[in-house]
């Protein structure tokens, strides 16, 4: 991919901010980009019943590279689930060089992980909590 690609697809996603905070089916999402990297990262807020549970483990959830955040997201209060998408595998835009080269590892398998990407994990991951029953 390059650089000038992935540069217009990034000014398009989340209004053109750094942050962006909806409801699916009665939770609180956010898709955050990570400013210094530019990456994706999905977060969900647990609802109170959960708070005491220990999230932070792949037995519990099934999300791109697993579950690598859980705490108070920003200044929003409660607990929040979160994934990131600078795995190995994920393109991040700060490894694309500006005329469009990939610094470091290359791997043909290594694909930007959109908004649409991580809504629609977002959206698993609540439809995944609302299977459980604490």
């Amino acid at each position: 991919m390059k650089y000038e690609e992935l540069k217009s697809i990034m000014d398009e996603e989340l209004d053109g901010k750094s942050l962006k905070i909806f409801e699916i089916d009665g939770y609180n999402v956010a898709i955050h980009r990570i400013p210094t990297l530019g990456h994706l990262c999905g977060y969900v807020q647990l609802k109170q019943q959960w708070k005491k549970n220990y999230f932070y483990t792949n037995d519990i959830i099934d999300c791109h590279g697993g579950i690598t955040f859980e705490g108070e997201l920003l200044d929003f209060k409660g607990t929040w689930i979160g994934f990131d998408c600078g795995h190995a595998t994920d393109i991040v835009p700060a490894s694309l060089d500006r005329v469009g080269e990939r610094i470091g590892r290359e791997s043909f398998l290594s694909t930007y992980k959109d908004e649409a990407f991580v809504t629609a994990e977002l959206e698993s991951i609540v439809e995944q909590l609302k299977k459980k029953e604490y």
